[in-house]
């Protein structure tokens, strides 16, 4: 599955905070949009066709990004400001997992973090609680990864309960990616990571159970608006 990095600082962006509900969400879809396409929105009415919109409301919320500065015109080719600078390339866990497959995860610098033991797992487990997950988990390092990020290191069998602990996350190797990501850029000053990853997870579990609903509505609306 495709996806992009969403940055948590567009709280505090007044450009898009100023956006009115529907530019936002139009904003967001053209994210995806851009993704799809190596960072280039598609022609504009391809744009209005993918989101079911009008021409007349898809030209409206296009001038209102440029405006705002949220879109970059690049002789003719639209593209979300500052896309190669937030996407960069970075190489994915599956391009890892086959240059390491024959290594071992004992590489100094990492954490091997272990699933929870069971669906129970609370946002207060104690630092004693989690030296002594981690502390269990530290045989595994002899073991071949399956996930192998900068920060977070996950054998095949740690990966699948994982998956299993969270059916909600579309992917959980992106979901995963995504968190070594932030967490090998902002590291903990503690060093620990197993609870915050569990944590991770467990938020993104409840959002990704809470919307599903929320989504089809969103859908019905707009094929009430489409052509």
């Amino acid at each position: 599955m495709r996806w992009f990095r969403f940055y948590y600082d567009s709280l505090n962006d007044s450009k898009v905070q100023s956006l009115s509900p529907e530019t936002y969400k139009f904003w967001v879809n053209c994210l995806c949009l851009a993704s799809q396409n190596d960072g280039v929105l598609p022609h504009q009415e391809d744009i209005g066709f993918a989101l079911r919109l009008r021409m007349p409301a898809t030209l409206k919320h296009l001038e209102k990004l440029r405006k705002s500065g949220l879109l970059d015109d690049n002789d003719g080719a639209l593209s979300p400001h500052n896309w190669d600078g937030r996407q960069f390339k970075s190489d994915t866990s599956n391009e890892r997992v086959k240059r390491h497959r024959k290594r071992s995860c004992n590489v100094t610098g990492a954490v091997t973090v272990a699933p929870p033991d069971t669906d129970t797992d609370t946002d207060t487990d104690t630092d004693t609680d989690t030296e002594k997950r981690e502390s269990k988990t530290a045989g595994a390092s002899s073991k071949v990864c399956a996930f192998e990020g900068r920060s977070i290191r996950l054998t095949q069998g740690d990966l699948d309960q994982w998956a299993k602990s969270y059916p909600n996350i579309p992917s959980i190797v992106a979901e995963l990616q995504a968190a070594d990501d932030y967490y090998t850029a902002s590291k903990p000053k503690d060093g620990k990571i197993y609870h915050r990853i569990s944590n991770w997870l467990k938020r993104r579990d409840g959002e990704c159970q809470g919307s599903a609903s929320e989504r089809k509505r969103e859908r019905a609306r707009e094929m009430g608006h489409s052509f």
